[in-house]
C-alpha cells in the first residue's frame, strides 16, 4: 500500500486510550465494521477515523480525521448515536444541559447526581453504634476505678 493512501480505522475506548478493532483501506468496509461494533456493544464509545500516513526516513507520522463517533450517552438521552464532528462546540451548552438534567427527576423518582448511588444506612446500624459506644463508656468508667 502506498504511503499516502488513506486507511480507515475502527477504535473502541478503553480506559484512558483507544483500542483498534479493524483497519481497512475501503471506507464501506470500515463503516460496516463500525456499525457491527456499535450493534454488538451499544454502551461503548467507538470512533471511525481516517488515517493519512506520510512516511519519513526516521518515523511514521499519522494525520487522522474523525469520520463517525458513537457516544452511548447521546444515544441514551434520545439524541443521535452517531455524531459527525462539529468545527467548534459551544461552551455554554454543557451547563444548561446539566442544569436541565438536575431539574427533572429520573425515571425512578430520584434525582440524578452524585447521591444517586448512595444508600442511607439502616436505623439498626445507628442504634448498634450508640449501644456499643455506651458499653465502651461504661466499661471505661467501671474498670477505671
Amino acid at each position: 500500500m502506498p504511503a499516502g493512501a488513506p486507511k480507515y480505522v475502527v477504535q473502541q475506548a478503553q480506559r484512558k486510550g483507544w483500542t483498534t478493532l479493524a483497519v481497512s483501506p475501503d471506507p464501506a468496509i470500515a463503516e460496516a465494521e463500525f456499525d457491527d461494533a456499535v450493534r454488538h456493544r451499544p454502551r461503548s464509545f467507538f470512533r471511525l477515523i481516517q488515517l493519512q500516513s506520510s512516511t519519513s526516513l526516521q518515523e511514521d507520522v499519522f494525520d487522522w480525521r474523525l469520520v463517525r463517533l458513537h457516544d452511548p450517552r447521546q444515544a441514551a438521552a434520545g439524541g443521535p448515536s452517531r455524531v459527525t464532528p462539529a468545527p467548534a462546540a459551544p461552551a455554554a451548552a454543557t451547563p444548561a444541559r446539566a442544569s436541565a438534567a438536575k431539574a427533572r427527576p429520573a425515571a425512578g423518582g430520584r434525582r440524578r447526581g452524585v447521591t444517586a448511588g448512595v444508600k442511607p444506612l439502616p436505623l439498626r446500624f445507628y442504634l448498634a453504634c450508640i449501644g456499643l459506644g455506651g458499653v465502651a463508656v461504661a466499661a471505661v468508667l467501671l474498670l477505671g476505678r
